[in-house]
């Protein structure tokens, strides 16, 4: 419905960028029907794409997208997403990953849908980034549905969540910080402090159950879990960027030590979300 902001969230694999794609038509689920309101005029924002001209610069592109406006306000548009003075003229090919998602984004807004589906919009964006894009979807007066693992975010602009498990799907009220709460408050740690603190008369006998082997992670609040698995992933991200650097294959030794933490917070990043989906189903 108008104006309504839902966030997907849950661990890697369990099928949100593929829920997206779905929702848009880019693939058929195997059962149901997608239905469209006529009226949407859908913008979506994908993880990967090749929508720049590598040639244009970066002033050229918005107004290239919207030749209404002057050029001193497609710069102050621009500078709203951190791109001032000369930085409107480096042509799109040269900037960094994280500046051509804010010209995406920029170009996204710009063209004024009434719906935003996002798939992961915060990923590469620095800090500063991230809040202008916050701003500017506060100010955003349509649906918005955005996929992201990134709690901040989804606490700022969803009123919604859809969380997906491996096999599973709960809907949530609320924003991400309401999500965890409630976790938190369900959670067998919770429970038992609450029966400790019972009166004597109060308490039922125990009954016998087998201990399961604690995990490292399994001490760690959800909260400090999903900050956790979080870190992992941004690890993981930087990884395609230092082997992508030609300069790095110059020292073989540290090409090994590299791929050896690679594959190390592969199988911590696996743990921990296998932990987060045992907590979360527990709850």
């Amino acid at each position: 419905s108008f104006g309504e902001r839902i966030g997907i969230t849950g661990p890697n694999g369990t099928g949100k960028s593929t829920l997206l794609k779905g929702l848009l038509g880019e693939l058929r689920f195997d059962a149901g029907e997608v239905r469209t309101d006529p009226k949407a005029q859908i913008g979506y924002y994908a993880q990967q794409s090749d929508d720049l001209e590598p040639q244009r610069t970066v002033l050229a592109e918005i107004r290239e997208l919207r030749p209404d406006l002057g050029e001193l306000s497609a710069r102050s548009l621009l500078a709203r997403f951190h791109f001032r003075g000369d930085d409107v003229f480096k042509p799109l090919g040269a900037l960094s990953g994280g500046e051509q998602s804010r010209v995406r984004l920029l170009k996204l807004l710009l063209s004024s849908p009434n719906v935003l589906v996002l798939d992961e919009p915060t990923n590469h964006l620095d800090i500063p980034s991230r809040e202008a894009l916050e701003r500017a979807l506060a100010d955003y007066p349509g649906a918005i549905l955005a996929v992201s693992h990134d709690r901040y975010f989804l606490d700022r602009i969803a009123r919604r969540l859809l969380v997906l498990r491996a096999g599973k799907h709960e809907h949530v009220r609320g924003n991400y910080t309401d999500y965890i709460t409630r976790l938190e408050a369900a959670s067998p740690d919770n429970t038992r402090e609450k029966r400790a603190s019972r009166k004597p008369a109060d308490r039922k006998p125990p009954r016998s159950q087998p201990d399961r082997p604690r995990g490292r992670f399994d001490r760690m609040s959800l909260d400090a879990l999903e900050e956790h698995i979080i870190a992992l992933e941004t690890e993981l991200r930087d990884f395609d960027k230092l082997f992508a650097d030609p300069d790095v294959y110059k020292d073989a030794q540290a090409v090994v030590r590299l791929r050896t933490r690679l594959e190390e917070v592969k199988r911590e990043l696996e743990e921990a979300e296998n932990a987060w989906n045992r907590r979360a189903d527990e709850a």
